[in-house]
C-alpha cells in the first residue's frame, strides 16, 4: 500500500496538491506506515474473529437497557412524580439519578454480556495464547492501520460498545421524557426501530438513498464494521 501510494504520486493526474485524490494518497501512505513494522502470521484467530462478528450481545444489551428505562418511568403512572416534583430540587434529582442508573446499567450490561460472549468464544475456538498477536493476523483487518494486539482490539471494541449503548439509553430516556406515557414511548421506539430495519435491509448501498443504510441504528450497532475501517 505504501509503495502503491508512492508510485501513484509519479503520475500527473494524481500528484496535484490540494486535491482530494492527492490528499487521500498521502493519508493512505501515512496510515499504513503505522503498521509497516507489524509481522503477520498464521495463528488461531477464530475466537476473536467470531467475537467481533457476533452482534447479538449488543442487541440484547440494548433490549435490557430499554427495560431499565421503562421501569424508571413507573413513577409517572403511580402518582409519585407529583410528590417528588413538589419537593425542593425534586425534578433535578430524579433526572440526575435516572441518567446515572441508565449509564451504569448500560455499562454493566454491555461489559458483562461482552465478557461472557468472549469467554464462550475462547472456550469454543481456543486461541488464548495468540491474543497478544497483531489484530492484522485476521484477514478482515488487513486494512486496519493501528498496531495493536487482538486482545487490545477486543477491549477497545467492548469500551466503544458500552459508550454507544449508554448514549442510546439516554436517547431512549429523552423519548420517554417527551411522551411522558411509557407505552406511547415504547410504541414510538418500536416503530422507529422497525423502520430502521426495513431501510437497512432494503436500501441498496449504491443507491441515491444509501445514506439511509449507513446512518442507521442497525448499522450503528455493528460496531466492529465501523471500528475496523477507521
Amino acid at each position: 500500500m505504501i509503495k502503491n501510494a508512492d508510485n501513484l504520486q509519479k503520475f500527473s493526474i494524481f500528484n496535484k496538491k490540494k486535491t482530494f485524490t492527492y490528499s487521500n494518497i498521502i493519508r493512505t501512505a501515512d496510515d499504513f506506515k503505522r503498521i509497516a513494522h507489524v509481522d503477520v502470521s498464521n495463528d488461531n484467530s477464530r475466537a476473536v474473529e467470531a467475537f467481533t462478528e457476533y452482534y447479538y450481545s449488543y442487541y440484547i444489551s440494548f433490549f435490557f437497557l430499554m427495560i431499565i428505562v421503562y421501569d424508571l418511568f413507573r413513577y409517572r403512572e403511580n402518582g409519585m412524580w407529583q410528590i417528588t416534583y413538589s419537593t425542593k430540587d425534586g425534578r433535578e434529582y430524579i433526572s440526575l439519578t435516572n441518567m446515572i442508573v441508565i449509564a451504569a446499567g448500560g455499562l454493566v450490561t454491555v461489559i458483562l454480556m461482552s465478557l461472557f460472549t468472549f469467554a464462550a468464544s475462547l472456550v469454543l475456538y481456543g486461541g488464548v495464547k495468540d491474543l497478544n498477536n497483531p489484530i492484522q493476523n485476521i484477514t478482515g483487518f488487513d486494512k486496519f492501520t493501528y498496531p495493536i494486539s487482538k486482545i487490545q482490539y477486543v477491549l477497545i471494541l467492548i469500551g466503544v460498545a458500552a459508550i454507544v449503548t449508554v448514549l442510546m439509553g439516554l436517547l431512549m430516556w429523552t423519548i420517554f421524557v417527551i411522551f411522558r406515557q411509557r407505552n406511547y414511548a415504547v410504541i414510538c421506539i418500536a416503530a422507529f426501530i422497525g423502520i430502521e430495519i426495513v431501510l437497512y435491509n432494503n436500501v441498496e448501498v449504491n443507491s441515491t438513498w444509501s445514506f439511509l443504510h449507513f446512518v442507521n441504528i442497525i448499522n450503528a450497532l455493528k460496531l466492529n464494521e465501523m471500528l475496523k475501517h477507521i
